[in-house]
């Protein structure tokens, strides 16, 4: 009863409900299961055993049964020589098939048991909570970044130029770590954020948006197929470099509602759910630090940052 791709979460509890119900002690059947009914999954796993083993023994001695019966009549003796032969091979298979029936009657029980606890194992890791929140501040694949220009007007020469942004964002990463269950319906969101800035009062907690999902209006939930992985955005970082301002905001997916909050430290709540599973919630730390020597910029860490240097607002 090997679980299969696709087979709900419902169907495979089912599974595992009835399959603990029908495992009692070696020799004694569970009180849920009648005897007669339990001797009939022991004869059958005996019998199944030793067909098992004969197989090849029978297909090779009923080849030589039958080249040795071939032989005799196309040399012309007599049936009794080459019959004779037959008959003791068939009784030596019959009476070896008698003793590894018995052999397999008294292992069956011991190997039904070892059998129904592998199969409980198997159906209890594929109920267990698979969808799971990851980040990772030593992986690049959780920071992106990016700069482009866009059109000024410049007031005082009656003449529009060129300003330069730059773009830091910080992703988490959802996670389906089943071999078997779809996670159905995914949200997640960013359901918290201390200290909470005035900007944010009454927005929370908002949806976040999939990387990559560029068509409007966007997803909010998708499925999750078995050992799946799904990055979702959740903070990023604007700086101005010809105003020299920047601001965070909430990579959100829903529209007509502005995110933006001011620059510093904060610990955000990410929760994920869906239909048929339940994830445990992350706490990140976000805030402007120079991790890599470089510059000021956007960093998101499971852990507490360092203590918070002057003028970390600077442009890169």
């Amino acid at each position: 009863m090997e679980p299969y791709c696709g087979e709900t979460q419902e169907a495979i509890r089912h599974r595992l409900t009835a399959e603990k119900k029908r495992v009692g002690s070696v020799f004694k059947a569970s009180p849920d299961v009648k005897p007669e009914m339990y001797w009939k999954i022991w004869l059958g796993r005996a019998w199944a055993d030793t067909v098992v083993f004969l197989k090849a023994r029978l297909i090779y001695q009923a080849s030589m049964i039958i080249s040795a019966a071939i032989v005799g009549w196309y040399r012309g003796d007599e049936p009794n020589k080459f019959l004779n032969p037959i008959v003791y091979a068939a009784g030596a298979f019959a009476v070896t098939s008698i003793a590894v029936f018995v052999y397999n009657f008294l292992a069956a029980p011991g190997r039904i048991h070892s059998d129904q606890q592998k199969e409980i194992r198997s159906l209890s890791e594929l109920v267990k909570p698979a969808l799971r929140v990851h980040f990772s501040e030593d992986d690049n694949t959780f920071f992106y970044e990016s700069q482009w220009f866009h059109e000024l007007e410049d007031l005082f020469n009656q003449q529009s130029a060129r300003g330069l942004k730059y773009l830091r964002l910080c992703r988490i990463a959802l996670i389906n770590s089943s071999k078997a269950i779809s996670a159905e319906n995914v949200e997640v969101r960013l359901t918290s954020i201390s200290p909470l800035p005035k900007e944010l009062r009454g927005k929370l907690p908002l949806p976040l948006h999939f990387m990559n999902d560029n068509i409007q209006p966007y997803k909010q939930s998708k499925n999750l197929n078995p050992n799946a992985t799904e990055y979702v955005d959740v903070i990023g970082w604007i700086l101005d470099r010809q105003f020299k301002k920047s601001t965070f905001y909430v990579y959100h997916c829903v529209n007509d509602i502005d995110a933006q909050f001011p620059v510093g430290d904060y610990i955000i709540t990410i929760e994920a759910s869906a239909k048929n599973m339940i994830c445990k919630p992350i706490s990140l730390y976000i805030g402007m630090r120079n991790r890599d020597g470089k510059a000021f910029k956007l960093w998101m860490s499971e852990r507490d940052l360092e203590p918070r240097p002057e003028n970390t607002d600077e442009p890169i």
